[in-house]
């Protein structure tokens, strides 16, 4: 009986861990990366927080370039989370909240390691202190660094779509973000681009990925929304009304207007 109820005891443990892991993602996708935190609100409910451990783990090698000094400490803290999914696809969970959260996302899942290479090698690009040359290179660096996380949100939808619609989608989004993030974040505008030009080229990809369903065209609508503001305020970037919170996009979120 003293062994059951240790087991019971363990595993009522596990699962309340687990349970605080999850309620730490769903708080830092709401606080850090709201666009992302409304796009799950638009899959079922039993998949929200699987998209909160994901988005979260996102958050954490995105933020890199902003919580470390050197680019050699960038490095040193993307290596790290690459051990630590070393880790974990190997069974064992380093202690950290967002690792306990990605654990049975993973499992559940079958999520490829690969993935989450590209994404965070997608990375190192924010530490190189080399500016961006051209309109083509930001592109590729949307591209890159959104990709990757939208294939893995489509795997744990059950959602199919080509790989061009995935990039197209996701470039499209991840410019419209770095849009919006450029008065917060010093100018990375390559030397010669305007803020029209980026937001006319998510606007194309947008056209090129064609009619899409699901959690694409929810992430589609959202970027639209926010290019139409960007248009709208004359592509004056530090207008602060780029980044008022979506309201009636949310609300057909909660309505299950993209399913």
């Amino acid at each position: 009986m003293d062994a059951v109820n240790g087991k019971a005891k363990a595993g009522g443990e596990g699962n309340a861990a687990l349970n605080a892991s999850l309620s730490y993602c769903m708080d830092t996708v709401r606080r850090y990366d709201r666009d992302r935190f409304l796009l799950a609100l638009t899959a079922p409910a039993k998949r929200r927080e699987a998209l909160w451990a994901l988005f979260a783990f996102n958050h954490e090698i995105a933020k890199t370039r902003e919580v470390v000094s050197e680019p050699t400490l960038g490095l040193i803290r993307l290596q790290w989370w690459r051990d630590a999914l070393d880790h974990l696809y190997q069974g064992k969970i380093l202690q950290h909240e967002v690792l306990t959260a990605l654990a049975p996302v993973i499992r559940d899942h079958d999520l490829p390691r690969a993935w989450f290479d590209d994404l965070i090698n997608a990375r190192e690009a924010d530490l190189g202190g080399k500016p961006l040359t051209s309109l083509q290179e930001l592109e590729n660096y949307a591209r890159d660094s959104a990709t990757p996380l939208n294939r893995m949100v489509l795997k744990m939808l059950g959602q199919d779509a080509g790989e061009e619609t995935v990039q197209a989608v996701s470039t499209a989004y991840a410019l419209t973000g770095l849009l919006r993030a450029a008065p917060f974040k010093n100018n990375f505008l390559p030397h010669g681009v305007s803020a029209g030009q980026v937001a006319d080229s998510a606007g194309r990809h947008l056209d090129e990925a064609g009619p899409v369903r699901g959690y694409l065209k929810a992430s589609s609508a959202l970027t639209r929304l926010y290019l139409a503001r960007i248009k709208r305020s004359n592509y004056e970037l530090s207008d602060m009304r780029l980044n008022l919170p979506p309201v009636g996009f949310a609300i057909r979120a909660l309505a299950g207007g993209f399913r």
